[in-house]
């Protein structure tokens, strides 16, 4: 009488078969592993009960459709994250491999290296993609006459207009275009509009 043990690699548990030598042996049914497929047992499975066999390790194939998550973070405009991302998305690749997280483009914000994960096998992996929040630059231009100091601000952050420029014999009047109470996308070139002022002689 010959045994034959199953070594599953942790996995489901396989019972061994006992016949005696050269008795015709029927193949157990496949262990199974979350996000693998099992391709063969090494050595492979003889038809008969050989002569002093040992253990059948099994071979596992890794699944190309094991899922894993992606969120995607943007900061905000005191410059932190939120817990909850602002968007996810599912997608899936080979198991305990690498992801390959590729940044999308989001008006407005800059993403940060990526940090790629293992992708587990039960679907847990998550990938956290940070944005920065882009900062622009308003300048003014006083028409010829003296300057204001640009601001520069994070995208739609609430700015506060600098102080009007001077100019002899006119009057500021207003910015063109208007001055924004919030940081315009790209940033601006606001031009000074005079008023002439009535003068005496």
């Amino acid at each position: 009488v010959v045994t034959i043990n199953f070594d599953s690699n942790r996995w489901s548990l396989v019972s061994p078969i006992t016949a005696k030598y050269w008795a015709s042996i029927t193949a157990p049914e496949s262990p199974t592993r979350q996000g693998y497929t099992f391709n063969w047992w090494n050595p492979e499975f003889p038809g008969t009960m050989p002569l002093n066999w040992g253990t059948l390790v099994a071979q596992w194939i890794a699944n190309n459709d094991t899922e894993y998550t992606v969120e995607y973070y943007l900061q905000t405009l005191e410059w932190w994250y939120l817990e909850t991302p602002s968007s996810s998305k599912v997608l899936s690749w080979v198991t305990d491999t690498d992801t390959e997280v590729v940044a999308e483009e989001i008006p407005w914000f800059t993403a940060q290296e990526i940090v790629q994960s293992v992708i587990n096998w039960d679907g847990s992996t998550e990938v956290g993609v940070y944005y920065t929040r882009n900062e622009y630059t308003i300048s003014f231009d006083g028409n010829g006459w003296t300057v204001t100091a640009p601001i520069t601000a994070r995208y739609w952050a609430r700015i506060t207009a600098s102080e009007s420029p001077t100019r002899q014999g006119y009057t500021f009047n207003w910015w063109n275009p208007e001055f924004p109470g919030t940081m315009p996308l790209n940033g601006e070139t606001l031009v000074a509009q005079w008023l002439a002022t009535q003068t005496t002689y």
